[in-house]
Formats: structure tokens, sequence, C-alpha cells
């Protein structure tokens, strides 16, 4: 799990060099849109995303472009989510119970309500 902490900060660190390097007339780059800088990190690691349904590479979620990019499903063992939902599919104050993700079969844990953060057996 120690690879899904060091890959949210690596995504928070890109994000903010992106924004740092930007003047007036250039555009703002997230760092989930620099998959350049981070897939070759990824390689054949299994791990764990944290996200939710505006994690957005253009106007694809993150998750499908790592999965179009060549990630193999397999290598995103589960996914974390907040409020709302993985894919924004629950209203403002709505629990989620861990489900599966319908458009790609893996689980999904909810970050939200009694569980603000992972329980130790989904680490």
């Amino acid at each position: 799990m120690k690879i899904s902490i060091l890959f949210s900060f690596a995504l928070a660190l890109l994000t903010s060099l992106s924004i740092a390097q930007c003047g007036a007339d250039r555009k703002v780059t997230t760092g989930a849109e620099r998959t350049e800088l981070y897939l070759p990190l990824i390689g054949d690691k299994v791990f764990a995303l944290v996200a939710n349904h505006t994690s957005l590479v253009g106007d694809v979620h993150l998750l499908d472009t790592l999965l179009n990019s060549g990630i193999a499903p397999g290598q995103i063992e589960k996914l974390f989510c907040p409020e709302h939902g993985f894919r924004g599919e629950r209203g403002a104050g709505v629990s989620l119970d861990d489900h599966l993700d319908p458009l790609t079969g893996i689980p999904v844990h909810s970050l939200f309500g009694s569980h603000k953060k992972p329980s130790a057996a989904q680490m």
C-alpha cells in the first residue's frame, strides 16, 4: 500500500509543479494529465487508486485513462473514494457501501461516512 500512497503524493506534487510553472498565457495541467511522467514509474507494480468522479484526464476518468494506457486491470487492486462515489453516483451526504466499479469490476471502498480512512484489512 506504500505504492498507492506514493502514487497519490506524486500526482499531488506533479499538479502543484504544473500550476507553479503556468503563466497567464498557459493552460493549467493537472498531475493526472502528465502520464508520461508517472506511467514509467508504475511499470508492473500493483497499486490502489484514491480518486473520485472529478479525477479526470481531459474528459476521461483517471482509472479509464490508466487502463487505456496499458495498465493491466489486475495491477489496480482496489479503489478508494470519498463522498459522491468513485464515479459520482451518489448525492451529497448519501452513504456509499463498498461495491464493484460497474465499468471495470474493480472493488471500490468508501472513505465517507464512518470510514474516513482505509481499514487495516483493506490495506
